[in-house]
């Protein structure tokens, strides 16, 4: 059994991982603000590591499927300085070449790509999220092309945050399951992404980013037994052996103890928490060194708050926890 870790500095990430058709294994991640691949052995060797620099922008990965092609598509969200995110979908070739890369707006402030099945005649459906509903749309095999595309609003405005998974269903039809404020919620979708009552268009604009590719080159350290180093300055990427131990996120309160419901709830999402509070209260988010990382006030619904990714405690009324932003 083999435990490895790769590190190229602060807020790293992995997402998704899939098997190749080499026994090997192929990771999705963010390595400095920035869309990675990792491709490695089936022991955990090193073969390869791409970065994909979006020039304008930071970009992060939240899903990878593979390809008939024996390629991979990511899935992830593009974030100017200033601007609002898009959704960002790449689509890369066997050896971690880029094929293509799309960005899609709609005008306003999308949630990340979250999930993504390859249709049968090649194209891909995506998941994401626009205004706090689920956004799902279907795209040509070169990403130029948006065929159709369905905000999921069950007939009225939902706040909050939206995410969920896509699958494909045996009539040609597309399931997504997710949460819809603080509700889960299931929906069969027929082959053009429609619901009776349930979906409303939304036109996406699509673009062609420039994205610079990168390797990230294989050195062997003598820093210590089973080390392998991964060097492409500024950033690294370092291969270590782990031991693994486990403990929970956070320890019960006295009312989770007892079987009551708690009157504020914590859930993450990709780029930061949402808290869900029935009564207002003030809500105080720290760093494990201590630091105050943000404070507002919550209540009589959800609170979505961005955080970059990292290990955060919390603090609402009587109620306390630990998060982990990924």
């Amino acid at each position: 059994m083999t435990c490895s870790g790769y590190s190229g500095g602060v807020h790293d990430s992995a997402c998704s991982i899939i098997r190749t058709s080499d026994g090997g294994y192929l990771i999705a991640g963010t390595l400095a603000d920035q869309m990675t691949l990792v491709k490695i052995t089936s022991a955990a060797g090193f073969s390869w590591a791409k970065r994909y620099s979006y020039a304008s922008s930071s970009s992060f990965a939240c899903y990878m499927i593979g390809t008939s092609d024996g390629g991979a598509l990511m899935v992830g969200y593009a974030r100017p300085s200033g601007g609002t995110n898009d959704i960002l979908v790449l689509k890369i070739a066997s050896g971690g070449d880029l094929t293509w890369a799309r960005r899609y707006d709609s005008g306003a402030d999308e949630g990340p790509g979250l999930s993504a099945v390859q249709a049968p005649d090649g194209g891909y459906v995506i998941s994401a999220s626009r205004g706090g509903a689920p956004l799902i749309f279907r795209i040509s095999s070169d990403g130029n092309t948006v065929r159709w595309s369905s905000r999921i609003t069950m007939g009225s405005a939902f706040g909050g945050w939206a995410n969920g998974t896509l699958a494909r269903s045996a009539d040609g039809g597309y399931v997504f399951g997710g949460s819809l404020s603080g509700d889960y919620m299931l929906i069969k979708l027929d082959s053009l992404g429609q619901h009776p009552n349930c979906v409303q268009a939304c036109p996406l604009t699509v673009s062609t980013p420039t994205i610079n590719v990168s390797s990230l080159t294989f050195t062997l350290s003598s820093a210590g037994p089973s080390r392998n180093s991964y060097t492409d300055p500024p950033s690294s990427l370092t291969l270590d052996t782990l031991r693994l131990t486990c403990s929970s996120l956070y320890d019960k309160t006295e009312e989770e103890a007892d079987g009551t419901k708690r009157a504020v709830s914590c859930s993450w999402f990709p780029w930061g928490l949402r808290f869900d509070a029935d009564e207002r209260m003030d809500l105080r988010i720290y760093f494990p060194d201590g630091r105050l990382a943000c404070s507002r006030e919550i209540g009589g619904g959800a609170t979505t708050i961005p955080l970059e990714a990292g290990v955060y405690l919390w603090q609402a009324g009587p109620y306390w926890g630990k998060a982990v932003v990924r």
